[in-house]
């Protein structure tokens, strides 16, 4: 692909599947003169784009300038030139200093995709600790409260992989989500659903700190079958899902991911609308996540676009994702649907064969009638023609 004095190449087409975003792609990075930077803060423990974004840094790269955020020796920050920041999963403590900077640069006009982890994982132990450096103090400013929960789905959930004594076995895994997205096609672009592991639910402020928000926009829930767990350190898969701990809880949908809009009340000479988005969990965003869920990095994409203004791709990128997940209330449920679908073809079929053969039987012992005369009437009892 030319345009002027660029050019662009597409190496090996192993499908025609996504070929049409890659062209757009291709063709809007070329004819775009300014790109807007999107920013990673650093510092505070957040994901490292250059070894777990890696995939998220690489299909960014092709639309907008990045770089990282770190501050300084006197602790400041600097977010000159910034248009989005993206804030993962911070375990570390963030300055007082930096979160009114922060503040300053959405009162300008900035936006940012901030990723909230309430709770880090043991991979090993399978255990959850509570991130007391969660960065919820500064969502909270803008009417968004993260909980140190943890979200449990029995009907959408990710089977996964688990080594055992005997070998590998394979078992539903609810803590980890296959969350709806909420339909907003100028947010999320037609994706379908995403996957968060470990992920915690979002509570709503009707009286934030910033006073001037606009507009809320719940972006992704769980199913009606979620649930809510505040004692969650055990972590441990389990062998159906009947065995988790649901017995006694309320189900319905959760809240976990929401965007927010409006005109920060500080005192700034700038009155710019910001845009944030802010997502109960860190990890969906990784590589080690986004490498099976090919949705994931998708709506990541869509978001930071919507955040950036820069939405005209997302309708077209969206059609790259295809999967059509199945989801089940139980083990049951899935069971019978499994059952079903195996014994219920051949079954049906051997009922359509006895319908025919009954109607067929039927058929054949009827007495011939033709012209109001019976055969008997005809041919009389012995056979013979009585005419």
């Amino acid at each position: 692909m030319s345009y002027i004095d660029q050019r662009e190449v597409i190496g090996v087409l192993d499908s025609v599947e996504g070929l049409e975003y890659r062209v757009a792609t291709l063709a809007n990075k070329m004819v775009r003169r300014n790109r807007q930077t999107v920013g990673f803060l650093t510092g505070h423990g957040e994901k490292d784009r250059a070894t777990e974004l890696r995939i998220l840094d690489f299909q960014l790269g092709e639309q907008y300038n990045l770089l990282d955020v770190r501050a300084d020796s006197e602790g400041n920050l600097d977010l000159t030139g910034i248009d989005v920041i993206i804030i993962a999963g911070p375990n570390e403590p963030v300055s007082q200093g930096e979160m009114d900077q922060l503040d300053q640069f959405f009162a300008r006009g900035g936006s940012g995709l901030i990723l909230v982890d309430p709770s880090v994982p043991d991979r090993q132990r399978f255990a959850l600790r509570t991130n007391e450096n969660n960065f919820v103090d500064f969502t909270t400013r803008y009417g968004v409260f993260v909980h140190t929960n943890l979200v449990l789905d029995v009907e959408a959930h990710e089977t996964l992989s688990f080594s055992t004594a005997t070998g590998s076995v394979f078992l539903p895994y609810p803590y980890w989500i296959k969350a709806p997205v909420v339909p907003e096609l100028d947010i999320s672009g037609k994706t379908e659903s995403i996957l968060l592991p470990w992920a915690a639910s979002i509570e709503l402020d009707e009286r934030p700190d910033v006073l001037t928000v606009d507009s809320i926009i719940p972006l992704v829930e769980s199913t009606g079958a979620g649930v809510l767990l505040f004692q969650h350190s055990d972590i441990q898969p389990l062998d159906s899902i009947s065995a988790y701990p649901t017995e006694g809880l309320e189900q319905g949908r959760q809240l976990m991911a929401v965007a927010v809009s409006g005109r920060a009340n500080i005192a700034v000479d700038i009155e710019s609308s910001y845009r944030i988005i802010v997502v109960g969990n860190s990890e969906w965003a990784t590589d080690e996540i986004s490498r099976g869920t090919e949705g994931n990095i998708v709506l990541a994409l869509n978001w930071i676009d919507w955040l950036a203004q820069e939405d005209a791709l997302a309708s077209i990128r969206s059609k790259v994702v295809t999967a059509r997940e199945l989801s089940f209330t139980s083990d049951t449920h899935r069971d019978l649907v499994q059952y079903v679908n195996i014994a219920g073809v051949p079954v049906l079929l051997v009922l359509m064969g006895a319908f025919r053969f009954w109607r067929r039987r039927q058929f054949t012992l009827r007495r011939y009638e033709a012209s109001g005369q019976t055969f008997s009437d005809q041919f009389g009892d012995d056979g013979s023609d009585k005419a």
